[in-house]
């Protein structure tokens, strides 16, 4: 049994505890609960009137842009959370201090507060904080701003100037207009370094005669190894060319020593070899031509003239296609422009005056080109290709000196180009995206914060209404509550503070033994409960006789003997079931506490057993 004892632990929280317990304290429960039927009815009827303006906020999206921070769209689809977040944060922005105050100032304490003996900005910023509303529904996009106030008046004009108010606190927060001023000297700083840059750079590309560097050294490389080509494919060509015409002048001399010896002409005053001077025809006695206006005579071209004519065309052939691969790489500055283009100035000034003395060249010069293709060699058109290949590869050489010479000069200024190009670079890569930058900060000045994109107003301050979310809140409250208390109050008295045993059912659930019987506690005062046995009988009478007041436990008017006689059926009826026939029986009974009746209960017992015999 002590086992059972032991491994018994029943909850007081059980259905019957609670029915005892809220049957025992109605009292209080009731009472209570009026009271709070009162208190609600009294705050229903007495709470002052309050009006509600609502409005409605569409974020589409929210971007974050400072004046040098890179753009963040809460769009996309890969910030999803910092998107919810940003929504949020725009919530928290209606909902700050500072937007409170700015409201505050426009309106005015005093019209704010006018039962206030000295309204105070902050007071006034107060009760707007207390009376605004923010609210968000999770997956949506519209923010849900609501005012309350006591003046209905009031209620729509303070959610209008704080939604006017937060359109501007929104561009200070997310936007660079405040940063304009300081993107604007930024870029006016990088550019001012870049300009800089570019005066140093200048010169000494023009030195080099180069674009860029990289450009310049890989064109400078080709042309150097291009120029190496032209004047090796030249040396050869002219040392073919050289031994054609030592053989033509070979089979010349044969040819002239078995005809026998030749007359040379004389060379005329003119110096020109095979040449003839006409004489001017004498003026007339009328005439009015001056002798100044005498006719040039026409000479005619020797062998030498027309070599020279023809390797001048030759060179300022070359020189041109020279030009035009040059024009392609470099800028008019380069040296090597510069030279190729004195030359051929050089060239055609010699040609012009050529022509002008002797202009029957181009002519003789074409003629022999049609005979270019006869089988017998020309002599005189070999050796003007002769003299063509030597200015030409003259002129190579000259040029492939040129190159070399600006080679080692590029070399020289390499470190120093270098270093600025990449400084120009990326002083460039600043420069631009400062000015990308400027661009939107100057757009962020300028834009109306009552028209911008992204935030729109779906619904403008609503007409006040009366509300009685708050008072409804309360009323109900104040109804319940009282219930509640009540209720609680008799859940701790009797569950939770009194501990004692009240029931037969817990006293057989924390000994785990059977229970005969249960007798309440009885007020002494009590009136005596009716005998249960016949008055009439000897005993009865006697001990009424020796004691008139205050009967005896065995007397039949004493209030244990009904529960004595109970216990004496419920002892035979156990007796019974498990046969015990013997005699004696002896049945203990004992106390627990002190004044626990033990003797009452057993006087009253006995008496009860002596009656069955």
């Amino acid at each position: 049994m002590s086992e059972a004892i032991a491994q018994s632990h029943p909850s007081v929280f059980n259905f019957s505890n609670i029915l005892r317990a809220l049957f025992k304290h109605k009292g209080k429960i009731l009472l209570l609960t009026l009271l709070g039927l009162l208190a609600a009815a009294g705050v229903y009827f007495f709470y002052p009137p309050v009006y509600v303006s609502q409005a409605k906020l569409l974020v589409r999206y929210v971007i974050e842009r400072s004046g040098v921070d890179p753009t963040i769209d809460s769009t996309d689809t890969r910030n999803r959370e910092t998107a919810a977040n940003a929504i949020n944060s725009e919530a928290e922005i209606l909902n700050s201090w500072d937007l409170a105050v700015q409201t505050a100032d426009v309106i005015g304490p005093k019209k704010l507060l006018p039962r206030a003996k000295n309204p105070t900005a902050a007071a006034a910023a107060a009760k707007i904080s207390s009376g605004l509303n923010v609210t968000l529904h999770k997956g949506d996009n519209i923010l849900f701003v609501s005012y309350r106030d006591r003046d209905p008046e009031l209620a729509p004009l303070v959610l209008n100037e704080l939604i006017t108010h937060y359109f501007i606190k929104h561009l200070e927060v997310h936007r660079s207009a405040g940063a304009f001023d300081f993107v604007t000297q930024q870029t006016d700083q990088v550019r001012a370094q870049l300009n800089q840059t570019e005066d140093a750079l200048r010169p000494l590309r023009e030195k080099a005669g180069i674009i860029s560097l990289s450009s310049g050294t890989t064109a400078l490389q080709d042309e150097l190894t291009k120029t190496e080509d032209l004047v090796h494919d030249s040396e050869a060509a002219l040392a073919e060319q050289g031994a054609r015409v030592q053989q033509i002048d070979t089979a010349a001399a044969r040819k002239a020593n078995s005809s026998g010896p030749s007359v040379t002409p004389k060379a005329t005053p003119a110096g020109i070899a095979g040449t003839s001077v006409k004489a001017a025809p004498a003026l007339s006695p009328g005439s009015s031509a001056q002798p100044a206006a005498t006719a040039i005579p026409k000479l005619k071209a020797s062998n030498a003239e027309i070599l020279q004519y023809q390797s001048l065309l030759s060179q300022l052939q070359q020189l041109h296609k020279t030009e035009t691969g040059l024009e392609s790489r470099y800028t008019s500055a380069n040296e090597l422009v510069q030279t190729n283009q004195r030359q051929i100035a050089e060239l055609e000034k010699k040609r012009r005056d050529l022509e002008a003395a002797f202009p029957d060249l181009p002519d003789t010069i074409r003629g022999l080109s049609g005979r270019s293709g006869d089988k017998e060699l020309n002599p005189a058109l070999e050796k003007a290709n002769l003299a063509g290949l030597k200015a030409k590869t003259a002129a190579l050489k000259a040029r492939l000196h040129d190159v070399k010479e600006q080679i080692n000069q590029l070399s020289e200024l390499r470190p120093r180009i270098a270093e600025l190009e990449r400084k120009e670079e990326l002083e460039e890569a600043n420069y631009k995206y400062f000015q990308a930058t400027l661009e939107k900060a100057r757009i962020d000045e300028a834009l109306d914060p009552s028209k911008m994109p992204n935030i729109s107003a779906v619904q403008k301050a609503s007409p006040s209404s009366l509300d009685t979310t708050s008072r409804n809140r309360i009323v109900g409250g104040l109804a319940a509550g009282g219930l509640a208390v009540g209720v609680a109050i008799s859940f701790l008295l009797e569950l939770v503070l009194n501990r004692t045993v009240k029931a037969g059912s817990e006293l057989e659930s924390h000994l785990g033994i059977p229970l005969l019987l249960s007798i309440p506690r009885r007020n002494p005062k009590a009136r005596a409960l009716p005998a249960s046995t016949d008055p009439s009988s000897p005993k009865a009478l006697a001990t009424s006789a020796t004691n008139g007041t205050h009967p005896a436990p065995w007397d039949s008017g004493h209030f244990i003997r009904p529960y004595a006689e109970a216990i004496r059926d419920r002892l035979n009826l156990y007796f019974e079931r498990h046969q015990m026939t013997h005699k004696p029986k002896l049945v203990g009974v004992t106390g627990l506490s002190q004044g626990a009746g033990t003797s009452t209960l057993a006087a009253g017992l006995a008496a009860a057993l002596s009656e069955v015999g």
